[in-house]
């Protein structure tokens, strides 16, 4: 899978890249929202394919945060599979409403066990899929 990482502490998004990558994941890693929109942007250059298999965004974040993120890359690809991640349990809340619009959005507290992460990230994937086999047959 194609997966983009955005994450302002680049431990955290290193420790994501790199048990993603020991999976047989290509990861493209980027440190804000406005990083994060521009390498959206240069791998979407197809308007009929969804440039990354998922995207993991992290709530709070220089230059632009999730929140204002997510909506820009879903103006682009609306069924982008996107999974949001906070340590903020009160943002939760607001990010699950947020969420009701679109069944391709996850959103997880931090601190998180990695290996549970990519089975996470995996299966955002193919729920993904599943429900536009459905739609679309």
């Amino acid at each position: 899978m194609k997966i983009l990482v955005a994450d302002d502490e680049k431990s955290i998004g290193e420790s994501y890249k790199l048990a993603l990558e020991a999976h047989g994941h290509e990861v493209t890693l980027t440190h804000d929202g406005v990083e994060c929109i521009q390498s959206y942007r240069e791998q979407g250059n197809s308007p009929h394919r969804i440039p990354f298999d998922v995207v993991i965004i992290d709530y709070r974040m220089p230059k632009k945060n999730g929140i204002e993120t997510v909506p820009e890359l879903l103006s682009m690809f609306p069924y982008q599979p996107i999974i949001i991640v906070t340590a903020y349990a009160h943002e939760l809340v607001e990010l699950t409403a947020m969420k009701r619009g679109g069944k391709s959005m996850q959103v997880i507290q931090k601190p998180i066990e990695l290996e549970p992460f990519v089975i996470l990230v995996e299966a955002t994937k193919t729920s993904v899929d599943l429900d536009r086999l459905v739609m679309y047959g």
